[in-house]
């Protein structure tokens, strides 16, 4: 089955302010201009390249920036693979967990390979239907 792919590297996204640390909120308007560039493209399936993001984020960070994705108009077809280091696993799966609460297909990986194997799998959601709002005259 033929999908789309965008790889998302930290140097797309991640910004940082005049101490050296990482600007949320910055970061947060690049990923969502990200996001809405890969809806307006038609791209189903994002891999977030985050085993070089600054550790310096917190939870709160990390909730703020996996909600941005949401807020772009994604399905729940579309799937995002987070990659990260083994060492911050509890971090990607807080961010895959935040998203996924939101209803959006995504999964925290180790291994490349294994985040390009689950982009190949079937994929079991579907699109939520639209929903029709019928007016009657009084």
């Amino acid at each position: 089955m033929p999908y789309n792919l965008q790889i998302v590297k930290p140097s797309d996204f991640v910004r940082l302010d005049a101490k050296g640390q990482t600007d949320v909120e910055e970061t947060r308007r690049i990923l969502k201009s990200v996001a809405k560039a890969c809806v307006d493209r038609g791209i189903d399936r994002a891999l977030l390249d985050a085993r070089d993001v600054p550790p310096s984020l917190t939870l709160s960070d990390l909730y703020s920036l996996a909600v941005s994705f949401r807020e772009m108009g994604f399905y729940q077809d579309h799937r995002l693979a987070i990659l990260h280091r083994y060492t911050a696993t509890e971090r990607a799966e807080f961010f895959a967990m935040c998203a996924s609460e939101r209803g959006w297909n995504v999964r925290a990986f180790d291994n490349y390979e294994e985040a390009i194997e689950w982009f190949n799998e079937p994929s079991t959601e579907s699109i939520p239907p639209p929903q029709v709002v019928r007016f009657q005259r009084p």
